[in-house]
């Protein structure tokens, strides 16, 4: 990590020099601390890299016919993320039917969410 030049920083999408230069340089000055902080027990979680794009979020609502908890795995195995309720930013809304107009689904499409059922869902993992 600290071997990385402003260079290989600027490589990264996101990072131009300014940032590289100033990020390369945070890791330098807080190197102490840093290593202090990963000796204490604190772990990085890595990125995980999967078939969903990391802003792609997931809330699930009514009865599916495999586990909540699993289908809740296999959102952040495959690099999405999952929220406990519909707002703004909430990709697909997990629902028996898509065309339901529950409350949860009223206000998931005024906010540009896709409802989806567990059907699409599983096809979206699965691709």
């Amino acid at each position: 990590m600290y071997a990385m030049t402003v260079n290989q920083l600027e490589g990264i999408p996101g990072f131009g020099t300014i940032r590289a230069k100033a990020f390369h340089h945070g890791l330098i000055n807080n190197r102490k601390r840093i290593e202090d902080i990963l000796s204490a027990g604190v772990a990085l979680k890595a990125k995980i890299m999967g078939k969903l794009n990391s802003t792609d979020s997931f809330c699930f609502t009514g009865a599916l016919s495999i586990k909540r908890a699993e289908a809740e795995k296999m959102v952040e195995d495959n690099g999405g993320s999952v929220k406990s309720s519909v707002g703004k930013g909430l990709s697909y809304l997990v629902i028996a039917d898509p065309t339901s107009n529950s409350s949860k689904a009223v206000k998931a499409r005024s906010l540009g969410t896709k409802c989806i059922d567990e059907k699409q869902f599983l096809a979206l993992i699965n691709s």
